[in-house]
């Protein structure tokens, strides 16, 4: 289980990418929390950011609160390398839920964001029927690509740790994510991306064996 920490609200960063509710806060469900107790409130969610500070991947609804009762530190979970996907997770399995229409949108960016995943997959991670997420992808458009995890390299090794034992990473995934970092992180790509070659070299080293 993951470790809670108190963390200064001054050092969270709450970025609306990783916002999965088109439609922003709930005024009913604020007007809840600022009736409650903030001693009661789950952890916030957060993950690192380069500078020190944090990003806010879930509890938007009760950093807002804490923030206008001038509150000076909520407990937080940090997760390394997390963004979207662990703010949708989150906001399926607890808390406020999801709107039909935000879950649609998930779908839409699961999709967009690793093409090979049946719709099955993406119905389980978004709290949606896999005929549903057919619909949701043929009928609408796909979600921002912006809305992904803070940390590129982080996606990457991600991305890597779920390939099953029996298939090769994705070559679309992982050339996307290099891309992602060659443009966000140019000082020191070219470190970055030795490295990245050498761990894909490894991670490749079973199945070309078996060729």
């Amino acid at each position: 289980m993951s470790e809670t920490v108190m963390i200064p609200l001054s050092s969270i960063v709450p970025d609306p990418g990783y916002q999965p509710r088109g439609d922003g806060f709930s005024t009913s469900h604020l007007a809840m929390l600022a009736e409650s107790d903030p001693a009661k409130w789950p952890p916030l969610t957060v993950a690192p950011c380069d500078d020190g500070r944090y990003v806010l991947i879930d509890g938007f609804h009760r950093f807002e609160i804490a923030t206008r009762r001038k509150l000076d530190a909520l407990p937080c979970v940090v997760l390394e390398g997390a963004g979207y996907a662990e703010a949708v997770f989150a906001n399926i399995t607890h808390g406020l839920p999801l709107s039909r229409a935000d879950r649609k949108d998930a779908a839409r960016w699961w999709a967009n964001e690793e093409p090979g995943l049946s719709y099955r997959e993406i119905g389980r991670r978004v709290g949606l029927s896999d005929k549903t997420v057919a619909a949701a992808i043929r009928d609408g458009e796909p979600s921002q690509p912006s809305r992904s995890t803070p940390d590129p390299v982080a996606r990457l090794v991600s991305s890597l740790l779920r390939t099953q034992a029996d298939h090769a990473p994705s070559a679309r995934s992982i050339r996307r994510e290099i891309d992602a970092y060659a443009n966000e992180h140019r000082a020191d790509v070219a470190a970055t991306l030795a490295a990245i070659g050498g761990a894909l070299i490894e991670a490749s080293r079973p199945f070309m064996e078996r060729g």
